[in-house]
């Protein structure tokens, strides 16, 4: 619901906002229902399965994960990064303080929907350097956090550990 309210705050303020919801859930009628009240163009592609997360990620100008109760990590996070897609998300989300460098990948909002809708501002505000952003982001999850990058630093923990013995 965060996210509708950002949205109808940016729109208010002028900008072209437009929101995709991923998945399906008991709040999609609840999401529906606020942003037709707010006017907040939606579209809910309903239940997508793994091989099927791109139809979210391909159309999209960028990514947002407003979660607000302590997100460990926010996986969806780097996977939006390997799209190539500027990511927003809030101070809540574990990953925000190793995957979004300000104004370099995306990003990180504090302060409810007020917070949200100034950071979706800035990106459209500063939509020449969308491009840029995707590209950094995408290089640091490939360099840092892809499975090649956990593999190695799984083997060299194990490795460290066994010589241990």
């Amino acid at each position: 619901m965060l996210l509708v309210e950002a949205a109808a705050l940016a729109r208010q303020r002028g900008l072209p906002v437009k929101l995709l919801f991923a998945g399906s859930g008991e709040l999609t009628d609840s999401l529906k229902q606020r942003a037709n009240e707010l006017d907040v163009p939606v579209h809910f592609t309903g239940f997508l399965n793994q091989t099927e997360m791109w139809k979210a990620y391909v159309p999209a100008d960028a990514f947002v994960l407003p979660s607000t109760h302590g997100e460990t990590w926010g996986l969806v996070t780097n996977e939006a990064m390997l799209f190539g897609l500027p990511v927003i998300v809030s101070d809540q989300v574990g990953s925000g303080p190793d995957l979004v460098i300000d104004d370099e990948t995306g990003y990180v909002f504090g302060g409810g929907a007020e917070g949200l809708a100034d950071a979706m501002a800035r990106l459209l505000q500063n939509r020449d350097r969308a491009p840029a952003m995707a590209a950094a982001g995408r290089k640091l999850v490939l360099e840092k956090y892809s499975m090649p990058v956990a593999t190695a630093g799984l083997r060299a923990a194990l490795k460290a550990v066994s010589s241990e013995q």
